[in-house]
């Protein structure tokens, strides 16, 4: 005969024939009925361990990812120079007295001041064009003859 079902189906019927099988008086059969549901009990707490892995796991990639995305945030406060009518106005635009950045926005002022500049002077010159690498091999052909 075949027993089908789930694992923990499977070592429920086992149990249920090694009972029946000593109620009997076959000791043998209820000891072999015993040690295949012992396989399938084996079975069924190996496949707990590892979906409480899995589970763990998933927590702490959760945690993990939380923990990355708090910390690419940071807190900047406003400045304790600004004016009372500043700072009410900014309350009133932003529900909260902190604004929240990313560290890549918080770079040195220099570096911000030049990427502006640069964007203005991005608007007067021409789009740069790009050359196929075919056309920059024969660039440099032509400049090794004038050579």
């Amino acid at each position: 005969m075949k027993i089908r079902g789930t694992a923990a189906h499977i070592y429920e019927k086992y149990v249920s024939l090694a009972r029946d099988a000593n109620v009997a008086g076959d000791r043998v059969g209820a000891e072999n009925y015993l040690q295949h549901a012992e396989h399938y009990q084996r079975l069924m707490t190996a496949a707990q361990q590892q979906q409480q892995q899995h589970r763990d796991r998933q927590a702490a990639d959760e945690d993990e990812a939380k923990v990355e995305e708090e910390g690419k945030r940071i807190e900047v406060p406003i400045s304790e120079g600004d004016s009372a009518d500043e700072a009410s106005n900014e309350k009133a635009a932003k529900p909260r007295a902190t604004r929240r950045t990313k560290k890549s926005d918080t770079a040195d002022g220099e570096e911000n001041a030049e990427a502006a500049v640069a964007d203005e002077d991005a608007d007067d010159k021409p789009a740069r064009k790009r050359r196929t690498k075919r056309a920059k091999v024969a660039e440099a052909e032509e400049e090794d003859a004038a050579a």
